[in-house]
């Protein structure tokens, strides 16, 4: 699935707000206002229009739901996220099980760097409503940010069963699973992402030419571990262990194949990628290693780095 990113970095479609079960009149001119306001095209003016026209909807309907939660998403889209979630949290207060702006709640949290608070959001988003993936989803980042990868994969195992067959719910699992040690789990969940990137009919996704399966920390490093799916030319990288600090990109520990090394009978040899260069290690394979083995050999080249 390639609708979803890493949430710190960049967010999923937010969802739409349902329909109460006892409107208020406000609520139908809210959804109106809030259709003009995010229709595709329509910049900081037009949302500036429709900010006013939800505050004079909200003097004339104090507790129309669907009217907080609209001047929550305008106010979120001019970059105004505390008053959004002032917007949100009287939305929910007027409506307990109104899913969207609890989702979006948590989304605001999140920008705001509160990630705990946010999670509580996505969880209750995920109550509200049992069919809202991408609460689920976000709920399963935060988990895994915070490093509580059991109940992350817990949830991304709930979206799948929602979406079944989705790339990047798949990728997801995948690394929740190493990162939890569940190395047999681990292999059947690959084995399944690479099916879903051959016949997957989403064009993005079969050009994709690497994955993410893994991520760890270790020695400052914050570690990223991509395979890259049809490997070509002399020198191939079948994985990339990108070592990150700060953002930046310190160095790379490669599983890595030659023509030499095909030439010999040999599958592929660790090999470092610094700024300095590059460099071979003595760690080399005859036949492809499995994953736990490589990730062993690869920390332990890490820690003499």
């Amino acid at each position: 699935m390639t609708k979803r990113i890493v949430l710190i970095v960049c967010f999923a479609a937010l969802a739409t707000a349902a329909t109460p079960a006892r409107a208020n009149p406000g609520d139908v001119q809210a959804r109106a206002i809030l259709a003009k306001a995010l229709a595709r095209g329509a910049g900081r003016p037009v949302l500036a229009r429709q900010l006013s026209r939800v505050r004079a909807l909200l003097r004339r309907y104090p507790k129309s739901a669907s009217g907080h939660y609209t001047h929550g998403r305008i106010l979120s889209a001019l970059g105004k996220d505390r008053q959004a979630l002032v917007a949100y949290n009287r939305a929910v207060r007027l409506r307990p099980r109104f899913a969207s702006a609890q989702y979006n709640a948590g989304v605001v949290l999140t920008r705001m760097k509160q990630p705990r608070r946010a999670l509580v959001q996505f969880v209750a988003a995920g109550r509200s409503n049992p069919k809202l993936g991408d609460a689920f989803y976000n709920a399963a980042q935060v988990y895994y940010n915070l490093g509580d990868y059991r109940h992350a994969l817990r949830q991304w195992q709930r979206v799948l069963r929602l979406e079944p067959g989705s790339f990047g719910v798949t990728k997801k699992i995948l690394q929740a699973q190493n990162a939890l040690g569940r190395f047999g789990s681990a292999a059947r969940t690959h084995r399944a992402l690479w099916r879903i990137q051959r016949t997957s009919r989403n064009p993005r996704v079969r050009r994709l030419k690497s994955v993410v399966v893994d991520q760890f920390h270790m020695r400052g490093y914050h570690v990223f571990v991509f395979e890259t799916f049809a490997p070509t030319g002399n020198l191939r990288y079948l994985y990339r262990f990108s070592l990150m600090k700060s953002g930046r990109l310190i160095a790379r520990v490669n599983l890595e194949s030659s023509a030499v090394l095909r030439e010999r009978g040999l599958h592929s040899i660790i090999g470092v990628s610094t700024k300095s260069g590059h460099r071979t290690t003595r760690i080399i394979y005859r036949k492809a290693p499995p994953y736990p083995r490589l990730r062993q050999d690869v920390k332990r080249v890490i820690s003499k780095m």
